[in-house]
């Protein structure tokens, strides 16, 4: 949990939007109860929820007046827009992916941190860009994008698009939400998912999923909690513990002992939850390995498949090359003068005896590779 301003200096001084911006951005959300407002004389406590949705409204550029539906449309979003209605818990909406992503980052997982969240205009449609060049792409349903009545992105040369470090100009609807939903062609060769690879793995995943979901429910529910105990105690509460509550016909569950119960346990389970993630991230790392090595056993055929086309070109390559400073030699034998010419020398390819072809297919040789 953080206070509001301590986030918003944070926000200025890592990412760079101004407390100009920010200030109303969170006011406008505040209003629409999509932040914490806190109680008279208490500053509003954020948690990791609440600072996404914030970086999420100003990295959309949307106007103020907008801001809460931008939060609420990223809120909606599924991968490629689709109905998640009956659809397993282990398929995570926008929010849920992009708290995982922040989540790896801060247990100083490599490729979460190398990753880049996008995300569009309003927030019509959210990419994850991964390292290893894997999108994950999200966008609204049709059916939600009609009842929130969040517009299609504008054309390129009027639309903006936000990222955590600044602003970039390419496409982004049709490249990156659109393009998912294009059929593959039957010869195209999918790599397999860790999930896909291992059972185990994809336990584990959805495990995680579940705690994150329960996690954010019950950050929620302390903040409501907190909120409910200073309003009491401003509106002149007293301690008072249900049995006395309960001769007094009293609502006992409105009491600040009980509702200070009510919150002991939530924070208690919290904290069982995040020792639980610890220990699931420590596990997940390890299956990564047993699931990685039956991706890459999967895949094998086909990398060799695909190294060898690339080795074979390197020969003829090679072979283009020696015939084309054959007829170089040849020409200087003859001492003819090059310079009317003008030929250009494959230098890149190093010596013509023991080249880098040479020691790429060496390489490739030692590797246990049959090229």
């Amino acid at each position: 949990m953080a206070i509001l301003n301590h986030v918003l200096d944070a926000i200025e001084r890592h990412i760079g939007f101004p407390r100009s911006r920010s200030n109303g951005i969170a006011r406008r959300l505040q209003e629409s109860d999509l932040l914490p407002s806190g109680a008279p004389g208490v500053a509003p406590d954020l948690d990791q929820d609440n600072v996404l949705d914030l970086v999420i409204a100003l990295a959309s550029d949307t106007e103020l007046h907008t801001a809460a539906d931008a939060v609420r449309a990223y809120h909606s979003m599924t991968p490629g827009g689709v109905n998640l209605d009956g659809a397993p818990q282990s398929i995570p909406n926008a929010p849920i992916a992009v708290a995982i992503l922040v989540e790896d980052a801060r247990a100083g997982v490599p490729e979460a941190r190398k990753s880049q969240v996008e995300i569009a205009h309003k927030s019509s449609a959210l990419a994850i860009h991964k390292p290893d060049g894997g999108v994950g792409r999200f966008c609204m349903p049709r059916s939600r994008r009609r009842s929130l009545a969040i517009p299609r992105p504008s054309p390129i040369n009027h639309r903006q698009r936000g990222r955590a470090c600044g602003c970039t100009r390419q496409t982004f609807w049709r490249r990156q939400v659109m393009a998912p939903l294009k059929t593959k062609t039957t010869d195209e060769f999918r790599v397999p998912s860790l999930a896909e690879a291992d059972s185990s793995y994809a336990d584990l995943i959805a495990k995680r999923m579940e705690l994150e979901q329960r996690d954010s429910k019950l950050n929620s529910e302390r903040s409501k909690l907190r909120g409910k105990i200073e309003a009491a105690r401003a509106a002149g509460g007293k301690h008072i513990s249900p049995g006395v509550a309960a001769l007094l016909g009293d609502d006992p569950t409105d009491s600040i002992a009980d509702l200070s119960r009510q919150l002991r346990e939530v924070t208690s389970e919290i904290a069982n939850i995040e020792s639980a993630r610890e220990v699931l991230h420590r596990r997940t790392d390890e299956a990564r390995n047993v699931a990685s090595k039956l991706v890459c056993f999967t895949v094998m055929p086909e990398y060799q498949r695909r190294l060898g086309a690339v080795c074979d070109a390197a020969r003829a390559l090679e072979a283009a090359r020696e015939e084309h400073d054959a007829l170089l030699d040849d020409l200087e034998r003859e001492d003819v003068r090059l310079g009317y010419l003008r030929p250009v020398r494959a230098h890149f390819l190093g010596d013509r005896r023991e080249g880098k072809v040479h020691y790429f297919l060496k390489e490739a040789k030692e590797a246990g590779f049959n090229v």
